[in-house]
């Protein structure tokens, strides 16, 4: 079967594009430090509210809402990243530098 240089570019292009979106994804969801701040995601069923009360009952610091309503970065001082999620109530925690979304909204 004959298979145009084209072809054999885009399908490179599209090959290369993906594995850089999967790694990207990779890193965004390693946050490996609880003392620096975090992006909390938060079910979509919770309030802001709800959301306020669980990072001041681990004892974090809000710093910033995220992209969307769910999402709030806020720093822990003396947790790991297991105890916040299970403290909080928490579905994902990111690295907000490395996930880039979570953009201060005015």
């Amino acid at each position: 079967m004959f298979v145009s240089e084209e072809s054999r570019a885009i399908a490179a292009a599209l090959i290369f594009g993906l594995l850089g979106l999967l790694a990207l994804a990779w890193v965004a969801t390693k946050a490996n430090d609880s003392q620096k701040p975090i992006a909390l995601i938060f079910p979509t069923w919770f309030e802001r509210e709800q959301s306020f009360a669980a990072i001041a009952q681990a004892e974090g610091t809000l710093i910033r809402y995220g992209a969307t309503e769910n999402v709030i970065v806020a720093q822990f001082n003396s947790l790991s990243l297991d105890d916040i999620k299970n403290i909080t109530g928490a579905i994902g925690i990111l690295d907000p530098l490395a996930a880039g979304s979570c953009n201060v909204l005015q």
